[in-house]
């Protein structure tokens, strides 16, 4: 269920750098961050290590007659975790989805080892240099992360942030993502126990 979230919301980001008009059509190499791996619409769907993933809502708008036939999209996160692969998980379907339509996206996804604020702020003005179409970033630090934003905005890179970490105090264009664990957590358990009819046991990993 997250994963098909997650392909629904990385669909709207592909949507927004299409509508968006923003990009530049420069060509560009990946981030030289040695973690960055460079995937295009050619990966078939949920090609990650967590397996196979389909959009999650098959009825989402793709009316809309996208501005080119190919798009560039960085991607920064925190740091290297499992985690981060059911997301790309997502990211690779919505990609898929896009090839069958015509489009072809090519994305880099770039997490460090550890979480490094300076690093992130760095990968943001190396991929605005570079002419990506959309920047898709999990905040690391706010406040050094908004002003890193703030820049690239102003430069007509749309900018996109994700997944648990949100910053409102700049110009990014939305937010796609998880910012209440503890809520979360309890309707996850409502819906397990009632599957479960309230008898036996559950196991958190």
């Amino acid at each position: 269920m997250i994963k098909k979230l997650l392909s629904l919301a990385t669909a709207t980001l592909l949507a927004v750098s299409m509508l968006s008009g923003c990009g530049s059509n420069k060509s560009g190499g990946t981030s030289s961050a040695s973690q960055a791996s460079t995937n295009s619409a050619e990966a078939k769907a949920g090609d990650s290590a967590t397996g196979k993933t389909e959009l999650a809502d098959q009825n989402f708008d793709t009316s809309y007659t996208p501005k080119k036939k190919s798009y560039k999209i960085y991607c920064t996160y925190k740091n290297i975790h499992s985690w981060y692969d059911a997301i790309k998980s997502g990211v690779d379907a919505a990609v898929s989805d896009m090839a069958k339509k015509g489009v072809k996206v090519d994305y880099v996804w770039y997490g460090p080892a550890q979480p490094d604020a300076v690093d992130q702020v760095n990968s943001i003005e190396t991929a605005v240099g570079q002419g990506y179409d959309l920047i898709a970033v999990d905040v690391n630090q706010p406040e050094t992360t908004a002003k890193a934003i703030n820049n690239a905005v102003a430069k007509k890179v749309p900018v996109a942030t994700f997944a648990s970490s949100d910053v409102t105090n700049c110009n990014r264009s939305f937010f796609v993502g998880n910012t209440d664990n503890y809520g979360d957590g309890c309707k996850l358990a409502k819906a397990v126990c009632e599957k479960m009819g309230g008898k036996g046991k559950i196991a958190i990993l």
